[in-house]
């Protein structure tokens, strides 16, 4: 299995296979999580990797996985440096959300 450092390795490598995923409780606390990751708030603490990394939704309207979580999958898009590796990006944008009390985490699809 090949390591990818950096989420613009990430993002050209040519596998479809492997994106980003959410999942939560529905679908609008998932798409309020991804644009709090991605620098959109009303008020509070901003996330730290909000200028490297953009999550953009594939499917605004999810799919359900089972009786109370959805999933909506995610590609990273408008990479800058510096650039945090992607099991970086992952806990720190986990650890966030948990921080504001979100009831959904990002997950590497495989």
């Amino acid at each position: 299995m090949k390591h990818i450092h950096t989420f613009e390795q990430f993002v050209n490598e040519n596998v479809t296979s492997d994106n980003l995923e959410m999942i939560g409780p529905n679908v609008d606390e998932l798409l309020d999580a991804i644009n709090r990751l991605n620098g959109t708030q009303m008020s509070g603490k901003a996330f730290k990797y909000r200028d490297n990394v953009k999550l953009n939704p594939i499917d605004k309207t999810g799919h359900i996985i089972s009786n109370d979580k959805f999933s909506i999958e995610v590609i990273p898009e408008g990479i800058k440096s510096p650039q945090p590796n992607t099991a970086t990006y992952l806990r720190e944008a986990n650890l966030f959300l948990e921080s504001l009390k979100f009831n959904c985490k990002l997950y590497k699809t495989k």
